[in-house]
């Protein structure tokens, strides 16, 4: 895989590839040409996608010429880096490759491409699968159900044992980041934290990538890389906000009222608490439903912003608990003010809401309420309301 971030990639370092001689390899494939119009030659592109995203991803690079071996074959050394002479709408091609991975690959692989622009034939076109712990992938194009993985120069077929310590592996990340939010909501609802967090009913927002906790894969981030990327989370609230590092990482809380604190984890997962307000006479404990929804989307639009930033992949889970709910307010402001006036039978938790189903985010660069929308709705539910407020018509 090319050592920078996708978007930063330039000419400049496609050349150094070729000038360092640096060969093919278990992340990495050179392509001269893009793939033909035939099924043969598409189950061909799809089975090196489908590689890439069982090995823990990688980068295919086209328009870069290869040594030739003495049969002349490729020898997956570049030899210039010339880029695509029959390329005339990149954006039209883009598309099509991004069609034909969705529709032709199970479960579906996460992946970004970017034209660059400058050599001299024409743009080179490099497509970066994203590590994949929702595997193994599949290729499932014109009725063919292959599993394939890449090796230090090229790909092939898995067996039925590698098949099966691939399935094993994705469940066992998924658990890996389920335990992490348990342990994590322990804690936040223990004793020993009554100093960070808020008192009373409690909303959590976690972000974790499946990076953060995979075995070979987990990140150490720097105190300094949390900090510089910490602006992503709130920016509109950095003037009222306090930061500093702590035993996990880098938090950020309000020094006035300790109503939100967000943790920010070595390992790049994410963290928001928000406490609920009190009522006028202080009797009462309640979330607004409206400002609850909007603030769990802008937030989860911050967190995967800033896993982006800090150099991770996708996929991550985003997951949403609700502790200490039982007797606490949802207001919907509209029909409810202040908490006392309300009916119980409706904007009333009568249970503690715990942990809300995950929710599983492929791309970082996702609108984020069209994913939380279904979670939301059931955060309003428990409160007997039909919808949250976030995902009514307005």
């Amino acid at each position: 895989m090319i050592p920078k971030q996708l978007v930063e990639i330039t000419t400049s370092d496609l050349e150094a590839l070729v000038v360092g001689g640096v060969a093919e390899s278990r992340s990495l494939d050179y392509k001269e040409a893009l793939p033909g119009p035939t099924d043969g030659d598409r189950k061909e592109f799809l089975a090196d996608v489908c590689a890439l995203a069982n090995s823990g991803g990688g980068d295919l690079v086209y328009g870069v010429t290869e040594e030739r071996d003495e049969a002349g074959r490729p020898a997956g050394v570049p030899k210039a880096a010339t880029g695509l002479a029959d390329v005339t709408n990149s954006d039209a091609l883009q598309l099509a490759m991004e069609q034909s991975i969705r529709s032709g690959i199970e479960p579906r692989v996460g992946f970004t491409l970017k034209a660059v622009f400058g050599p001299p034939a024409g743009p080179i076109l490099v497509l970066r699968v994203h590590p994949s712990w929702a595997g193994p992938h599949m290729v499932t194009f014109k009725g063919s159900s292959r599993f394939y993985a890449r090796g230090g120069t090229g790909k092939y077929q898995m067996d039925i044992q590698q098949i099966r310590a691939a399935f094993l592996l994705s469940s066992g990340v998924e658990g890996e980041i389920r335990k992490f939010r348990d342990d994590r909501l322990s804690f936040i609802e223990s004793d020993e934290a009554h100093t960070v967090f808020p008192e009373g009913p409690k909303l959590v927002l976690h972000s974790v990538p499946f990076q953060s906790l995979a075995q070979g894969q987990r990140p150490i981030l720097d105190i300094s890389e949390l900090r510089d990327t910490s602006s992503n989370i709130m920016p509109r609230l950095r003037s009222s906000l306090s930061y500093g590092p702590n035993l996990e990482g880098w938090r950020i809380w309000s020094p006035r009222v300790l109503s939100s604190t967000v943790q920010m984890f070595r390992t790049g997962a994410l963290e928001f608490v928000w406490g609920a307000a009190r009522s006028l006479d202080g009797r009462e404990w309640g979330f607004e439903a409206l400002e609850l929804g909007e603030r769990v989307t802008s937030m989860a639009t911050g967190f995967l912003r800033t896993h982006e930033k800090l150099g991770l992949n996708p996929p991550c889970l985003l997951m949403l608990s609700l502790l200490e709910t039982r007797g606490c307010n949802l207001v919907d402001r509209e029909q409810h003010s202040p908490f006392s006036e309300l009916d119980h039978q409706q904007g009333h938790f009568n249970r503690d809401v715990g942990a809300l189903p995950d929710v599983l985010v492929e791309d970082f660069g996702k609108e984020v309420p069209p994913l939380l929308g279904p979670i939301l709705d059931i955060v309003s539910q428990a409160a007997g309301y039909e919808r949250s407020p976030v995902t009514l018509p307005r």
